[in-house]
């Protein structure tokens, strides 16, 4: 959802040209004949304006430099088309651990759209993964934290393990750590205690996915630190000081009912930072 009428990457002031431009999609990589962009030069097509933020996850997984799983899932759940709770955050940590592990193992091959002469049945293993670990993820339902005893994201870990290690019903090694990788998040799940924060979960099933594969598949995907949760602020139901991830010097000032639906992007460079300028402007006028 945009919420605020702009850029949907950094919130700035949209411009539109006498004349098309080729301008290349933010999210996708593709190139486009468009007549606007945002003052910082961010252009959007409209398949990604219009994606499912399962769709966005993919697109931007499948295109990203970034290789820490914690920040390309911040920077995701900032993004306008991603909920503050919702079942987008079944797929999140799949996709995210997807990419880094990969690429922490350097089986980076480029996907078919920018392979020469590549075709769509030798899309690079990322993609192809992301493709599986979608299709799986958006068949998990929603709220089933509280009305199955299992949360999506912790599944997710789970639909992340099962991937790389080719898991299936019969398997015998494979079964046992895919299912062993979903108890693990769920146990650091479990032990915050409720109600739901998809962002919170979404931390613990990722953190505990790089222990386990450090720990069985001696692969280090190298990750940050979170120093503080930035929207817990937008969360009626966070838990604050007993949240592991709480820390009340994080200072965001936003409109609780924009960013209720979504947030939008900061991400790791100045680029992303104005959208939270701009809300301010906006709340002080």
């Amino acid at each position: 959802m945009d919420v605020n009428g702009g850029c949907v990457v950094c919130g700035n002031e949209l411009v539109y040209f006498e004349f098309n431009k080729r301008l290349t999609c933010f999210f996708c990589g593709n190139e486009f004949l468009a007549n606007v962009s945002c003052t910082d030069g961010h252009y959007v097509c409209d398949n990604c304006h219009q994606d499912s933020g399962m769709d966005l996850i993919e697109s931007f997984c499948k295109i990203t430099s970034l290789t820490d799983p914690l920040e390309m899932a911040i920077k995701m759940m900032e993004h306008p088309g991603i909920h503050l709770h919702g079942p987008e955050h079944h797929f999140l940590p799949a996709a995210v651990l997807i990419t880094a592990y990969y690429k922490a193992r350097g089986e980076t091959d480029l996907p078919a759209r920018f392979a020469s002469g590549g075709s769509a049945d030798k899309a690079g293993k990322i993609e192809k993964a992301l493709q599986i670990a979608k299709q799986r993820c958006e068949i998990i339902p929603g709220g089933m934290c509280g009305t199955h005893g299992s949360c999506g994201a912790a599944l997710s870990a789970g639909v992340f393990i099962s991937i790389i290690t080719g898991a299936t019903p019969l398997a015998k090694k494979e079964w046992g750590l895919t299912n062993k990788m979903t108890s693990l998040a769920l146990s650091r799940i479990a032990e915050s205690g409720g109600p739901r924060c998809c962002k919170r979960v979404t931390y613990q099933s990722i953190l505990e996915a790089i222990k386990f594969i450090k720990e069985n598949f001696y692969v280090d995907i190298i990750c940050s630190n979170i120093s503080g949760c930035r929207f817990y602020k937008f969360n009626k139901e966070c838990l604050f000081k007993n949240c592991e991830f709480y820390n009340p010097k994080v200072q965001i000032t936003t409109m609780q009912s924009e960013i209720n639906a979504a947030t939008c992007c900061s991400g790791e460079t100045n680029e992303f930072k104005n959208f939270f300028g701009f809300i301010e402007k906006k709340i002080s006028n």
